[in-house]
């Protein structure tokens, strides 16, 4: 499905799978997808690796609710060059990259849900980006870090049950003074390959 041009897209309910591109391509628009499967896209090996998500969001909003990401050849869930997004409740799993990235001044609030077992970054926050997370949500056994920060990026935690744990690398990596994250407290590391977190910029 692709969106463009300041449009609008509604998803409730089936199955966005097995396209050549991102399952969901957004550029300029806003987006709602609620109780849906996104699973098996970006077949076409020959395109970049943003072009084969399941969900792409280019200066654009994207709320996904209760929903189901899975096993795209590309990341989870790609906002950026301002974007923003709103992720409850859902499951973002086996994904060929981070399972979801903001970079480029996007933003997201990730609530509840479960981010897992991705070949990248769990959550990855780049380069002037800020993520906010709040109760419920579990980030575990993603390839790299739990949650990565770069470039000036930041992270806020709002309430406890927070859980980051069994990722290969930190459960929280800062690589650079200049991004922050704030009451890391509220988080609940364990078995993270190395160590709970890296970040003292706080």
């Amino acid at each position: 499905m692709r969106v463009r041009g300041n449009s609008s897209l509604s998803v409730n309910g089936g199955t966005i799978g097995s396209n050549a591109w991102s399952g969901v391509d957004m550029e300029s628009g806003t987006g709602m997808i609620s109780g849906t499967t996104i699973t098996g896209n970006g077949t076409n090996a020959s395109l970049p690796e943003g072009s084969r998500q399941g969900v792409t969001a280019l200066a654009s909003y994207v709320q996904v609710n209760n929903t189901s990401i899975t096993n795209n050849a590309g990341g989870g869930i790609g906002v950026v060059q301002g974007g923003s997004l709103s992720l409850y409740n859902s499951t973002v799993t086996g994904n060929g990259s981070s399972g979801v990235t903001l970079y480029g001044g996007a933003s997201g609030n990730l609530g509840g849900g479960t981010i897992s077992g991705n070949s990248g970054d769990g959550v990855a926050v780049w380069v002037n980006s800020t993520a906010q997370i709040t109760a419920g949500a579990s980030i575990q056994n993603n390839a790299r870090h739990g949650i990565e920060l770069t470039a000036g990026s930041k992270l806020w935690v709002f309430e406890p049950s927070i859980t980051v744990s069994g990722n290969a690398w930190f459960g929280l990596y800062c690589n650079d003074v200049e991004s922050s994250a704030a009451d890391t407290s509220l988080i609940g590391f364990s078995s993270n390959g190395q160590g709970g977190t890296s970040c003292t910029a706080y």
